[in-house]
C-alpha cells in the first residue's frame, strides 16, 4: 500500500550486441526494486540510482571505459553553463544491478530557470559535465533528469521520491552512446 517498485527488464534475449551492451549470450531477466518511500524532508527530493547496462567493457586502459565500472554525480545547468560543482552520487564504480535503496540522496530542487543532469563517468575519473549539444573534454555523458510528459508521477518536486534507472551503450564509443536514464517517481 502506497510502495513503489520499478519493474526492469535487463540483458539481451537474442544474444551478443556489436557494441557490448547486453555482456554475451542471452543473459534476459525481469527484476524488481523497491524504490524507497521515506519523506525526504521539506523542499526536498529523494534521489536513488540504479545500473542496468550489462556492458563489461574491454579491460582498464584498453579501450572505452567500461559501462559496468561508473560513477554518477547531479548536476545542475542554468541553459548550458554549470551552476556550482558537481554533487557526488555514487563514487563506487556502479556495476551491473548496482542499486542503494537504502541510502538515497535527499537534495534540494534546483534554483529557478535551472534543470538538474545526470552525469556518467568513468569510475575514478573527474566529472566534466557538458550540456546538451556540447561535447565534454573528458569521457562522460550528461543526461537530463527530467519527467517523462507521459507520467506525470515521476517528478522532481519536493516531496518525491525519484528512481533512476541508466542502461544503454558504453561511454566513448565511436558514435553517440545510447545511454539512457528511465524515472520512477512516487510520494
Amino acid at each position: 500500500m502506497g510502495a513503489t517498485q520499478a519493474i526492469v527488464g535487463m540483458g539481451c534475449s537474442g544474444g551478443s550486441r556489436p557494441n557490448g551492451e547486453c555482456g554475451s549470450g542471452n543473459n534476459y531477466e525481469v527484476r524488481a526494486y523497491d524504490v524507497s518511500a521515506a519523506d525526504p524532508g521539506t523542499g526536498r527530493f529523494s534521489l536513488q540510482v540504479l545500473d542496468a547496462s550489462l556492458y563489461t567493457g574491454v579491460g582498464a586502459g584498453s579501450g572505452p571505459p567500461s559501462f559496468a565500472n561508473i560513477d554518477l554525480y547531479l548536476q545542475a545547468f542554468k541553459e548550458l553553463t554549470p551552476s556550482g560543482s558537481p554533487i557526488d552520487l555514487n563514487k563506487d564504480g556502479a556495476t551491473y544491478g548496482a542499486v542503494k535503496p537504502n541510502v538515497p540522496r535527499n537534495l534540494s530542487p534546483p534554483a529557478l530557470g535551472e534543470q538538474l543532469f545526470l552525469v556518467v563517468a568513468p569510475h575514478g575519473g573527474t566529472p566534466c559535465p557538458a550540456g546538451p549539444g556540447a561535447t565534454p573534454s573528458c569521457p562522460s555523458v550528461t543526461l537530463p533528469l527530467k519527467p517523462p510528459s507521459n507520467d506525470p508521477s515521476a517528478s522532481l518536486d519536493p516531496g518525491h521520491a525519484v528512481f533512476v534507472v541508466v542502461t544503454g551503450s558504453p561511454l566513448n564509443t565511436p558514435t553517440t552512446p545510447t545511454v539512457r536514464t528511465i524515472l520512477v517517481g512516487g510520494r
